[in-house]
């Protein structure tokens, strides 16, 4: 329970309500969403290609440029909330991925003064870390231990 209410704390409506993400019930005919779908799709070769298509003139770069940095905001959002199936990228892959997001949330406990929670959020996954070397994660574990249990 006290790791939920650690995180509750982090994640207020006034931190939450400025996030953009990438959701699929936005207009298929958006902007947004044809350069989303025609990069996905590889429709465009070139970013000329790309304004051409969506704008139908090369004299929108700016735009365009503005486009691309709401896609690549909305994409790097949306990123940290894609789930991972181990069948298909392999269970050490998708290990991996679970320790990150757990080392994620462990600096953002610590970050908010909740080291207690954080070593518990450690403790759960260092195993994980200990099974598949990721060794930059077991020497800042190692460092976090320390400073938690001698003082």
């Amino acid at each position: 329970m006290k790791i939920i209410q650690a995180l509750s704390k982090i994640v207020t409506p006034k931190r939450t309500s400025h996030i953009d993400i990438l959701s699929f019930d936005l207009k298929k005919d958006s902007k947004l969403m044809q350069l989303y779908e025609g990069l996905r799709k590889d429709k465009f070769a070139t970013e000329e290609d790309a304004i051409i298509a969506l704008y139908g003139d090369i004299k929108h770069k700016y735009r365009f440029s503005k486009l691309k940095y709401d896609l690549r905001k909305r994409l790097f959002n949306t990123l940290h909330l894609v789930e991972v199936n181990p069948t298909e990228l392999g269970k050490g892959k998708s290990a991996v991925i679970e320790c990150e997001r757990a080392w994620t949330v462990i600096r953002l406990l610590i970050m908010f003064q909740s080291l207690k929670s954080a070593i518990y959020v450690l403790d759960k996954h260092f195993p994980k870390m200990l099974k598949y070397e990721l060794t930059v994660m077991i020497l800042e574990s190692s460092k976090l231990y320390k400073r938690y249990y001698s003082g």
